[in-house]
């Protein structure tokens, strides 16, 4: 914005200069020269306004499509218990439990973390999935499996929202490992949220903390 008025403002002043010329009298008795001045019409290539938007637009469009690499962190980094505990209101006992996840070159995953909090003997608690893959399209193809799976354990499955972005709520799973979960596609990233006996609310919140976090930015 500012290199934009700059350049106008630059235009302005050229031709108020020009245009001053009109009525100016040239030394010397009694001789007066008239100049007519005629303002040719911008071109479309070289209009200051437009290389700005131009630029601005091509700016956008690189930084946009520069993909992920690499997770931003671990779980101790992004996704300390402290943030945990607040998003979801209440404490949490019991063990803490980090992984960090090698690539897998038939899925397309590049690393994952898996993050569990709460941990007893008789619970798994809280545990935060986030696997970042090579596409966006790859990360998309993994959400239909997993909910497949939970499907399959007897889990139903109902649309929620995460982040402003679409979700699923996976409940009712039989058997350990299917218990409440929300999952979501994130551009590169899957994210997956499970807690033991959790409620649909609270999940949603964890899974937020859990894009937002994790995100590139």
């Amino acid at each position: 914005m500012i290199t934009r008025v700059r350049l106008l403002a630059v235009g302005v002043c050229a031709v108020t200069a020009v245009a001053g010329c009109a009525h100016r009298t040239v030394r010397g008795p009694d001789t007066t020269v008239i100049v007519t001045v005629t303002r040719p019409a911008a071109s479309p290539s070289t209009s200051p306004v437009a290389s700005a938007q131009s630029l601005t637009a091509s700016t956008s469009s690189s930084v946009a499509a520069a993909p992920m690499r690499a997770l931003p962190g671990s779980c101790e980094s992004l996704l300390p218990l402290g943030s945990v505990v607040d998003a979801l209101g209440h404490p949490v006992t019991g063990d803490t439990a980090f992984v960090v996840g090698l690539p897998d070159s038939d899925t397309g995953r590049i690393s994952y973390l898996n993050c569990r909090y709460g941990v007893t003997k008789r619970s798994t608690g809280i545990e935060i999935g986030v696997s970042l893959y090579r596409t966006s399209a790859k990360a998309a193809a993994r959400i239909a499996p997993t909910v497949a799976d939970y499907t399959a354990h007897g889990a139903t499955s109902s649309p929620v929202t995460v982040a402003g972005m679409p979700a699923t709520m996976l409940a009712g799973g039989q058997g350990a490992g299917y218990g409440p979960t929300v999952v979501l596609s994130s551009g590169q990233r899957t994210v997956a949220v499970t807690v033991a006996g959790g409620g649909a609310a609270e999940i949603v919140r964890l899974a937020q903390l859990a894009t937002d976090r994790t995100s590139a930015s």
